[in-house]
């Protein structure tokens, strides 16, 4: 939901269907990153970075962890 949301432009709206995710499964990487990448394009940097670093826990290493990492140190 969250995704579709973002596409339709209502990044506001995404960050709350995030959220939900997150509520329900605080381990859910997709969550965690979709919010953070969400969340750094509004300028939320500092809201991101906390998410950016979850989904760096579990995935340093994948094409979307160093994405990540690249999101983060910028």
């Amino acid at each position: 939901m969250g995704t579709l949301l973002v596409e339709l432009g209502k990044a506001d709206e995404a960050c709350v269907a995030f959220g939900r995710a997150l509520a329900a499964d605080p381990d859910d990487l997709r969550a965690h990153y979709n919010l953070a990448d969400t969340l750094d394009d509004m300028g939320r940097r500092d809201e991101a970075a906390a998410h950016w670093r979850a989904y760096l826990k579990a995935d340093p290493m994948s094409e979307w962890g160093v994405y990540a990492r690249k999101r983060l140190s910028s």
